[in-house]
Formats: C-alpha cells, sequence, structure tokens
C-alpha cells in the first residue's frame, strides 16, 4: 500500500515564502505543459512513476472517468505499435505539485487509442543517454509503483542522503551527470 498525505497549513506565514501561491503557480505550469499551450516545465517531473498491464485494468485508475471528469493529464511520446517504444501518460493531482507518470503496457497502449488526450513535447527530455538493454525500453525490476521522483536543489546531496541514512545504492540515471545546461540533471537511487 502506498499513503498519500495532503497538507494545507492555515497557520503558514505570508509574509515570506507562501506554499499556496508556490502550489498554484506550479499548477498553472503543469496545466500549461500537459495540455500542450506550454512547454517542459520540471513541475510535471514531481510525479510517482507505475507500470504494468496499464492503468486500465481498474489498478492504478480508470482513465476514461478521468477525462470525463476533467482530469488534466498528457501523452509523452507516440502510441506507435504494439511492443514499440513505450510511452508515458502524466496525469496531474488537482491543487498539488504532484503528478503519476502511468508507464503503458500493450493492452494499455490498446486502451488508450481514440481517447482525446494531449501529446505533451517535454524539450528537456531530449538529453537522455543510453542506459542497460531493457532499461530504456521500459523493462523495469518491478510492476505497479517503481520510483518516486522530487526534485532537489542539489540532487547529489539528496542522493548521497539516501545512501548514507536510508541504505539505497547509487545507480545510472538516464539523464547526463554532471549537469549539462538545457539537459535534465537527476541522480538516482535504489532501494532493495
Amino acid at each position: 500500500q502506498q499513503r498519500l498525505v495532503f497538507i494545507k497549513d492555515p497557520d503558514a506565514p505570508t509574509d515570506t515564502w507562501n506554499g499556496t501561491r508556490t502550489v498554484a503557480d506550479a499548477e498553472a505550469m503543469i496545466l500549461s505543459a500537459l495540455t500542450g499551450r506550454g512547454g517542459y516545465t520540471p513541475w510535471i517531473d514531481n510525479h510517482d512513476g507505475y507500470q504494468g498491464e496499464g492503468p486500465f485494468d481498474g489498478v492504478f485508475m480508470n482513465v476514461n472517468a478521468a477525462l470525463e471528469d476533467g482530469v488534466p493529464m498528457g501523452l509523452f511520446g507516440d502510441i506507435g505499435e504494439v511492443g514499440g517504444d513505450v510511452p508515458l501518460l502524466r496525469v496531474y493531482i488537482p491543487g498539488t505539485a504532484w503528478t503519476m507518470e502511468l508507464q503503458l503496457s500493450d493492452a494499455g497502449l490498446e486502451a488508450l487509442r481514440g481517447l482525446d488526450l494531449t501529446k505533451s513535447e517535454p524539450s528537456a527530455f531530449g538529453c537522455a543517454i543510453p542506459l542497460e538493454p531493457g532499461f530504456a525500453s521500459g523493462e523495469r525490476p518491478r510492476r505497479g509503483w517503481w520510483k518516486s521522483t522530487y526534485m532537489a536543489s542539489r540532487p547529489e546531496i539528496a542522493a548521497q542522503f539516501m545512501v548514507d541514512i536510508l541504505g539505497a545504492t547509487h545507480i545510472q540515471s538516464p539523464y547526463p551527470w554532471p549537469p549539462i545546461e538545457g539537459c535534465i540533471a537527476t541522480k538516482w537511487v535504489q532501494f532493495e
């Protein structure tokens, strides 16, 4: 199981940093990116990533119902041939600075055909580097939840904290490190 907690602090100071304003600003940028009106924003990369038989088997979500309810989402990648590259469905969690990334299986791809989804183009993803065989094509070490991604001002320190304090191990990221101008810079760790 995974527990999500949503907090609004009614006593938060308003004369310094305003979390409510920050989330509202992030929401505007996320919606712009997911609907194709704006370019990539790092705000869409605060997410949990899921993979499996697709979100259409009742495990993750009912995409048709979400679309009918107006839940913002965007498709990253093409719905091409079954067995081809793995597109991602990014779903915005309304009122937050958080999204869900659903990595689609062949069954999920078939279910998406004909749905009215906006195709998004995250330009910063063009910096991805090849990883070991299978990883980049969508074969992940687990089904269901497989990752959480958080924004960090100093990813190397955050990753080292996970290693030193929580027992994780460093793994190769699909993006270059040290950072390169115009590219996403990430550090990845894995918990055994």
